[in-house]
């Protein structure tokens, strides 16, 4: 499916009034807080050329001053490509990019490439390794399978969510989800 078919049948798709499809998002566009995962998963195939499929994202989160939405390609694997999208408080659909935490744009490569092998491997080993990486569990992130990392020297927070027994994504996610 190209990407003018995708954006169409996601629009589509979403209950959302829109009054244009065009390559550039509706400002206007005001999305559901429940269709904003989906939302975000057609922008980001979009505007990185991946199909929707091979993308995950995470719940979203609610800020003073929007939405978030983080997500991750490939959905598992050791060389993935992190993003994050951003919605207003008026639930309009501001941007997507990358959240700058992929090994190739970071400047402190090796940590994070070492943080990115760590998807796919079993929890225990990755919780260690995650350790090792200066990162301290804070608490559960509230859905039984995920647990919120901090990092005190790179001010970093991230969340790892696993199943059986082996981790499925691991995401940055807000500062404040990890105080």
């Amino acid at each position: 499916m190209n990407r003018r078919r995708w954006r169409r049948w996601l629009i589509a798709s979403l209950p959302v009034a829109t009054s244009a499809l065009s390559t550039t998002t509706v400002a206007s566009t005001q999305v559901n807080p429940a269709d904003m995962q989906r939302y975000c998963q057609g922008e980001a195939a979009v505007k990185f050329d991946q199909r929707p499929g091979s993308l995950s994202t995470r719940p979203v989160q609610r800020t003073s001053g929007g939405y978030f939405v983080y997500g991750q390609f490939p959905p598992n694997g050791s060389n993935v490509t992190t993003f994050a999208c951003r919605f207003n408080a008026d639930r309009t659909f501001r941007d997507v990019h990358k959240s700058g935490h992929s090994a190739n744009d970071h400047p402190n490569n090796a940590q994070l490439t070492s943080y990115a092998a760590l998807v796919g491997t079993s929890r225990d080993d990755s919780e260690k390794n995650l350790g090792k990486l200066g990162f301290k569990k804070k608490k559960p992130a509230g859905d039984g399978h995920g647990s919120l990392w901090w990092n005190g020297s790179t001010k970093e927070c991230v969340e790892l969510q696993g199943k059986n027994g082996r981790v499925k994504s691991i995401v940055p996610t807000s500062k404040s989800r990890c105080q």
